[in-house]
């Protein structure tokens, strides 16, 4: 069994590190607190000294005295090898600031933070600065944990240590957090007028001839029970009843309930005849021939 992880949470909202503390201690690690990036520095600098320093440092992005982004740096500059994580939205991350911690050897978790990805940081910090032989690297022979470019053969797996792994690769700028793409592309401002072709309305006396659905074509009639009496419209519209025997069809109940008949329509695509009904504004409606979308004007 590997020896526990020494690693220190930093977030100055409580609350939010004290998920993440109970699930590295359920682990079997050791985990502190700090609220500030001033009492982390002096815990990493007090825990070196004594012998045992840090393995791991997961800290928040904001901090109150300053971005968990400045810790990290800190801690570089003083040449400290020690694996850091930050914890942010990712989406809401600067290209700038998402640039300098790579630059800095950071991970990142993501906003809500998923504890099987904290599991898979704390395996690679407990890999992080051992050599192939379990023995330690000298300092400046120590690549970051994830850093090792990942080669695979024949279904093999190997790692090339020192080099960036394409997963860790700079991002392009359209697809870099807190980025959106651009472009130069000039788009036409769409025509307010209706694209959609009007139907042709037969008017009556025009000699236009009345369309006469084929044998077959179901025929609505009203239910029985309405208490009033309505003209037949002939349709090719398939027929929806409930378990009454009742229409389930809203629009052709209101059709068949009307006591004035349904204006004719004349199709904008196939030149055919169908059938509407009457309406105090304009609308649209599909042909029954030919599928094609008409604009119904009122009337």
């Amino acid at each position: 069994m590997e020896a526990p992880l020494r690693i220190l949470v930093v977030d100055d909202r409580a609350d939010v590190a004290q998920p993440l503390l109970d699930h590295l201690s359920a682990r079997g690690h050791l985990a502190a607190y700090q609220a500030s990036a001033r009492g982390a520095l002096t815990a990493i600098t007090n825990k070196r000294t004594a012998g045992n320093p840090f393995d791991l440092v997961i800290a928040s992005f904001a901090l109150t005295d300053g971005a968990g982004l400045a810790l990290a740096k800190a801690l570089r500059d003083e040449k400290e090898s020690l694996a850091i994580a930050l914890y942010a939205p990712f989406g809401n991350l600067a290209r700038g600031d998402f640039d300098e911690a790579q630059r800095l050897d950071c991970r990142f978790l993501d906003m809500p933070i998923a504890m099987s990805r904290v599991d898979q940081l704390l395996g690679e910090a407990a890999a992080h600065g051992k050599g192939p032989g379990g023995g330690s690297r000298p300092p400046k022979d120590q690549p970051f944990f994830g850093t090792g470019r990942i080669v695979r053969h024949g279904g093999s797996t190997a790692a090339t240590e020192g080099e960036t792994s394409r997963a860790l690769k700079r991002l392009p700028d359209s697809s870099a957090p807190g980025t959106q793409p651009t472009t130069t592309s000039t788009f036409a401002r769409p025509d307010s007028k209706p694209t959609i072709p009007p139907a042709t309305i037969s008017q009556p006396g025009t000699g236009s001839k009345r369309w006469t659905p084929p044998g077959g074509s179901p025929t609505l009639t009203p239910t029985q029970g309405t208490g009033r009496h309505s003209n037949q419209l002939s349709t090719t519209a398939r027929i929806r009843r409930g378990v009454t025997g009742r229409l389930v069809n809203n629009d052709l109940q209101r059709l068949t309930d009307r006591t004035e008949k349904p204006h004719q329509v004349t199709c904008a695509a196939c030149s055919k005849e169908f059938a509407v009904e009457r309406r105090a504004q304009a609308f649209t409606s599909i042909c029954v021939h030919c599928g094609q979308l008409n604009r119904i004007e009122p009337g």
